[in-house]
């Protein structure tokens, strides 16, 4: 196991953590379940919901077994994981899944709106039939 400096002195060069990063997506993608909406979008989940105070909820659990079957620094590796996606991680499914874009693809589905390309301030109702 390595240590917080030389996981840091392994991963800061790009295409290291860059294949490093993309295994673990891959091995999670594996770990969690993915949840498909009927003809509409999917996202992977741990099956949790974020909140501390759930004892069974284990955010890191994959990256932490992912850390030490690779020999890295389980502390530095989230670490570098948020600066390299600049955001402060919650849970590990975040990862995998764009919580973004799953609320607008949610609100897509309930309202039957399209809200367009993120940015921009468009709004068109979705028209099953020719209103002719």
């Amino acid at each position: 196991m390595l240590t917080a400096d030389a996981t840091w002195l392994e991963l800061r060069q790009k295409d290291k953590f860059n294949n490093f990063y993309q295994g673990f997506t891959e091995y999670l993608k594996s770990k969690l379940t993915l949840i498909g909406v009927e003809g509409s979008y999917s996202y992977y989940t741990c099956g949790h919901h974020h909140d501390h105070s759930d004892p069974d909820w284990k955010p890191f659990e994959n990256l932490e077994g992912y850390c030490e079957k690779k020999g890295f620094d389980f502390y530095e590796v989230k670490d570098l994981i948020e600066q390299h996606i600049k955001e402060k991680i919650i849970c590990e499914c975040e990862l995998v899944s764009d919580f973004k874009e799953l609320r607008r693809a949610r609100l897509q589905n309930a309202f039957g709106l399209d809200f367009g390309p993120p940015g921009k301030e468009t709004c068109e109702l979705y028209e099953d039939e020719d209103p002719r």
